[in-house]
């Protein structure tokens, strides 16, 4: 379980990051300011996009994973085994 919670870590850290270099990239470029901020624009509703889409995935991933979890339970914990009652006993 940690190392998956690294791996998101991970992989958010390099969208955010990806996101920022993107950003002064083309905040630095030669072009008009108009021109820039129509591709800041664009750019910000692609990753907006993409996020959606990544936590959709993860959404989907995690409940399909919470049931094969649920099935795996049920078929290897299986209900107490419940003996019949022994017959009274008879005197002779």
């Amino acid at each position: 379980m940690e190392n998956r919670k690294e791996g998101l870590s991970f992989v958010f850290g390099l969208m955010v990051g990806t996101l920022v270099g993107a950003s002064v990239a083309i905040i630095l470029a030669p072009q008009s300011g108009e021109r820039t901020r129509e591709v800041l624009r664009d750019r910000a509703l692609e990753y907006k996009e993409r996020a959606a889409d990544f936590a959709t995935e993860l959404r989907e991933d995690a409940h399909e994973l919470l049931e094969k979890s649920r099935n795996y339970y049920k078929q290897r914990v299986s209900p107490p085994v419940s003996f019949p009652e022994p017959p009274p006993a008879t005197e002779a």
